[in-house]
């Protein structure tokens, strides 16, 4: 009985290994492509903690945002988040409880003119880059 299931195996074996064989021959080889997720973005204005005064008093005002390219990225994301909103865990800020003033902004550029009341109100963003393996992190504050 042993010698037989010993021989069984090894014909298997064989069979499976010379079909692998054979279809590799009939289509050559085949190798797959994969592209990384995007980098963490770094963000590059306004500065963390900037204060912006604005020249004249007016109902809303457009602060540009900036970002670094990152290669990987064919698209990115932006979430712009009230900042006095957001409840930190473990004495960390936790962007995901914040209410979001600007959510879900794809944009193939590096840069968004955000239109902002005149409001005395912290803002917070972030900013992430997709591609067609999926999302990268998110950039730091």
């Amino acid at each position: 009985m042993k010698i037989f299931f010993v021989v069984f195996l090894l014909l298997f074996m064989f069979n499976v290994d010379g079909f692998a064989q054979e279809e590799a021959d009939t289509l050559g080889r085949v190798f797959t492509t994969v592209m990384p997720l995007p980098e963490k973005i770094v963000l590059l204005s306004p500065e963390h903690n900037a204060e912006i005064q604005l020249t004249e008093p007016m109902d809303d005002t457009i602060i540009s945002l900036h970002w670094e390219t990152d290669i990987f990225s064919t698209e990115y994301e932006l979430q712009v988040y009230l900042y006095d909103t957001c409840e930190e865990i473990d004495g960390v800020l936790d962007i995901d409880t914040c209410e979001m003033y600007l959510s879900e902004v794809f944009t193939e550029s590096t840069s968004y003119e955000l239109p902002v009341p005149f409001d005395n109100v912290t803002y917070g963003w972030r900013v992430r880059g997709i591609n067609i393996s999926g999302s990268g992190e998110w950039s730091g504050e």
